[in-house]
């Protein structure tokens, strides 16, 4: 059995897990379907006049979605999508993302240089908060430089 230890050095916002689900998993979606099988006329009233059963149940219709939610999946196709990097601590228990550099998966002592000559703050502040803004996920407070490190 052996440990591998990797670093990661990300300009971007680091939030827990936790958060991140609150703001990426799916909502439900619910609809109204009727209750019962009866051949009875549909009334406005609650229950069926025939079998007792409700003439409307609500029905979570996007179920097998939620129930397939990837944290670490989700997390990476928005950070895929804005053209940057993830990292995550041990056992998902929290996501960054941002522009940075890490391990190039090779099991051998690396040394990775990031250029930040050409690195704009303000355009990467202004990418997360435009993406994570409208999901409830931006906190200005977590955008910064972030080294994280996994051992696994």
């Amino acid at each position: 059995m052996s440990t591998s230890f990797n670093a990661y050095a990300l300009i971007g916002v680091c939030l827990s897990k936790e958060s991140w689900e609150n703001g990426l998993k799916p909502e439900p979606i619910v609809e109204e379907k009727p209750g019962c099988a009866c051949n009875a006329e549909f009334s406005k009233k609650k229950f069926c006049p025939e079998c007792g059963q409700p003439n409307l149940v609500k029905v979570v219709i996007n179920q097998k979605e939620i129930d397939k939610f990837n944290t670490y999946d989700a997390v990476e196709k928005l950070a895929k999508s804005l053209k940057l990097k993830m990292a995550c601590g041990y056992d998902g228990d929290f996501y960054c993302i941002g522009v940075g550099s890490g391990p190039a998966g090779n099991y051998e002592p690396d040394a990775i240089r990031m250029e930040i000559r050409n690195i704009d703050l303000v355009v990467i502040e202004t990418k997360l908060r435009k993406a994570l803004a409208p999901l409830g996920l931006w906190d200005e407070n977590e955008f910064g430089l972030w080294a994280v490190q996994y051992v696994g």
